[in-house]
């Protein structure tokens, strides 16, 4: 999941392919905690748009933090080495 700060946009990448992309209207500092694959107002890319608070059940292979939105260029890249 990527968000673009200069845009407003949450954008959802899977296997390197854009699967959605909406514009988020609030933007506020989470402290010091990391959501994956939603936000603390639970407002998410997801197809549905509705993502349950709890546990991940599951594996995640890879996970990167950049200082900067990625282009869908970089997606793909990192998606197929």
């Amino acid at each position: 999941q990527i968000f673009n700060s200069t845009s407003g946009t949450s954008s959802l990448y899977i296997n390197g392919n854009l699967v959605s992309n909406i514009l988020v209207s609030t933007r506020q500092a989470i402290g010091s905690y990391v959501f994956l694959g939603s936000s603390p107002l639970y407002t998410s890319s997801c197809k549905s748009g509705i993502i349950s608070k709890g546990q991940f059940f599951g594996i995640i292979d890879e996970f990167y933090v950049f200082s900067r939105a990625l282009t869908s260029t970089d997606i793909c890249r990192l998606a197929n080495p």
